[in-house]
């Protein structure tokens, strides 16, 4: 029997542009400044740009374009640290705020929308209450899905609805660069397709054709489908990975290290299964056997670096929480951690996530897991 199809998943998505300039700069971001990181450029702030600077350029190229330019380090532990109570005053707002990277965060449209009577009113709000907080400059999508969400998000001023079934339309006269898939983008471009309207005209099956299910998956994004599987797939328990310390630790980056090889064990496992995990349930145990549960979205599919990234957000959080209780000696900001639990609660087939370009993305994602496990746990 054919699964009935469900309807796409309504999301806000909040985007705070140049977030890595703000993380490191605060109010002080207007100024001619880039963030660099092996040698390019990664994020750049308006008034660089307003001189020729863009991500992705050389050093020497953005500094010959402006000599005064300010260069800082790139340094994604300050973006997450910095990002952190952003996460919370949206929380305060909307519960179930998702963290998808430092700058950029998800919540389901439909509980907040009927609190404020309706999705533009609720994102409204939301803009309303973090500019009296310092974040006038966020930008609010709603739509169909995490993609189109975020694309509406990358061009509201300061918010834009997409409504619901017309997220083909609001796509198609968007660059192909907008999947964000370097690869495949390259090779449309050499064959003159250059908007997302004119990758979905080409067809699915002939997508599916040249590159495989994750063709035919672009072709759907493209199309306006959501981002995740029409019907997710119950994940198999084998899935999960879960780690016990023989004594209590107290440091979020002791506990992620920690953690790293059971996520590598949860990757492994669906790499071998050929699935990708795109919803994800992480369990925190502390020595009072209380649990601190949180489920994460990923916009596409998670990787072992991603899980661990989640698990040490959902502890900073959870260390954040303790300090504004008037805990702060830092190392102890929340009680010892005894377990920790990964498990995959939404996965989808990973041929829906992998290139077709160059051999076999499963097998490379196997590889790549089985090195990993290899070189924590030694050669036999």
């Amino acid at each position: 029997m054919t699964p009935a199809v469900r309807e796409p998943v309504r999301v806000i998505v909040l985007w705070f542009p140049d977030w890595p300039l703000r993380a490191a700069l605060g109010a002080a971001a207007a100024e001619p400044a880039a963030i660099l990181h092996a040698n390019r450029v990664v994020a750049c702030s308006a008034a660089a740009r307003a001189h020729g600077v863009r991500v992705g350029q050389r050093r020497r190229e953005a500094q010959g374009l402006l000599p005064s330019l300010r260069i800082l380090p790139a340094d994604p532990a300050r973006d997450e640290r910095a990002f952190l109570p952003v996460l919370r005053l949206i929380e305060e707002q909307a519960p179930g705020a998702q963290l998808l990277r430092p700058g950029l965060a998800l919540l389901r449209a439909r509980g907040v929308a009927r609190f404020h009577g309706g999705e533009g009113e609720a994102a409204r709000a939301l803009h309303v209450r973090l500019a009296e907080e310092g974040h006038p400059e966020v930008r609010i999508g709603i739509a169909d899905g995490p993609f189109t969400a975020e694309l509406a998000a990358r061009g509201a001023d300061p918010v834009l609805v997409v409504d619901a079934g017309a997220s083909a339309a609001f796509l198609a006269p968007l660059p192909v660069q907008a999947l964000q898939d370097p690869e495949v983008t390259a090779l449309l471009l050499r064959l003159g397709v250059r908007t997302l309207g004119e990758l979905t005209a080409l067809g699915a099956e002939r997508l599916r054709a040249r590159f495989g299910e994750h063709g035919a998956r672009l072709h759907a994004l493209a199309a306006g489908a959501d981002s995740r599987p029409v019907v997710p797939r119950p994940p198999d328990p084998e899935l999960m990975a879960e780690v016990e310390f023989e004594s209590p630790l107290g440091q979020s980056d002791q506990i992620a290290f920690a953690v790293r090889q059971s996520a590598d064990a949860v990757i492994l496992a669906l790499a071998k299964a050929s699935l990708v995990c795109t919803e994800v349930r992480i369990d925190l145990t502390d020595d009072d056997e209380q649990v601190t549960s949180r489920t994460w979205l990923h916009p596409t599919c998670f990787e072992a670096s991603d899980l661990v990234d989640r698990v040490r957000w959902q502890l900073e959080s959870l260390a954040a929480e303790t300090a504004a209780s008037g805990d702060d000696d830092e190392a102890h900001r929340f009680r010892g951690i005894v377990r920790v639990r990964i498990a995959p609660i939404a996965v989808d087939d990973a041929a829906h996530h992998q290139p077709g370009l160059f051999g076999s993305g499963t097998d490379e994602r196997l590889h790549h897991a089985v090195s990993r496990v290899q070189t924590l746990l030694g050669h036999e």
